[in-house]
């Protein structure tokens, strides 16, 4: 299925989605339940749109089913080596591919590049550390995979639009996870 602006729902597919990865990176407690009712959401979003849906239904290929383990497989490298160092020769490696090719099966499948997204996936680890533990900000920029703390702060401020010390100070009850 490809999801377009034709959906009725894909502005909350779209959301209900980005919530599940959030959720998932940060793994607070009971993660695993929010995480369900997120995909039940998702569901029914999908369900909205069984018309559309059986209009164009296509077989799943064995091509779909292949990109799919890659996407989980890629996903789970990255939930396993965010903490360190991490090369493109690496990653490419685990899947199988040449750089190239690993390259722009990333982009085509998650829309940016690898470094982009290890990188978000960092911050989103970073932002919950932040929040639930008190080891200082240079820790924690080591502790997800920066060696260097001034990029750290750099990209922190550019996703959450804050220093990772006013992340930390800004009141509780206008975290949005």
């Amino acid at each position: 299925i490809h999801i377009t602006s034709d959906f009725v729902s894909h502005m909350r597919i779209q959301q209900a989605l980005t919530h599940i990865i959030d959720l998932f990176a940060l793994k607070e407690p009971l993660y695993e339940l929010a995480i369900k009712a997120e995909l039940f959401l998702f569901i029914k979003y999908l369900c909205q749109n069984t018309q559309y849906i059986n209009r164009n239904k296509k077989p799943i290929d064995s091509k779909s089913k292949l990109n799919t383990y890659k996407c989980k497989k890629i996903l789970l490298f990255i939930e396993e080596n965010y903490q360190r160092p991490v090369t493109l020769e690496e990653v490419s490696q685990y899947i199988g591919y040449s750089k190239e090719h690993f390259c722009r099966f990333f982009k085509r499948n998650f829309q940016m590049s690898f470094f982009t997204y290890l990188n978000k996936f960092r911050i989103k680890k970073a932002e919950y550390l932040l929040l639930h533990t008190d080891l200082k900000i240079i820790e924690i920029a080591l502790e997800t995979g920066f060696d260097d703390p001034n990029y750290f702060t750099t990209l922190f401020k550019r996703e959450t639009a804050l220093t990772p010390s006013n992340y930390r100070k800004r009141p509780s009850n206008t975290t949005s996870l």
